[in-house]
């Protein structure tokens, strides 16, 4: 139990610098751009590359998968 506790006093605290954070030019204009697709399509597309990917490798193709 005083081992929790001590763990818990040894973290560190965060320090305005670290709370502070701002994007380059490009991270917001992908942002923007990928703002506009549903979630859901990019939840879809991972599926779909995960399951190509299986399909590739069940078939022998492990270069390709």
């Amino acid at each position: 139990m005083t081992d929790n506790r001590l763990m818990q006093n040894r973290r560190p605290s965060l320090s305005s610098e670290a709370v502070r954070h701002s994007e380059g030019g490009i991270a917001k204009a992908i942002e923007e751009q990928t703002a506009t697709f549903p979630s859901d399509l990019f939840l879809w597309a991972a599926g779909g590359s995960i399951l190509c990917s299986f399909a590739l490798k069940s078939a022998g193709k492990d270069h390709q998968s």
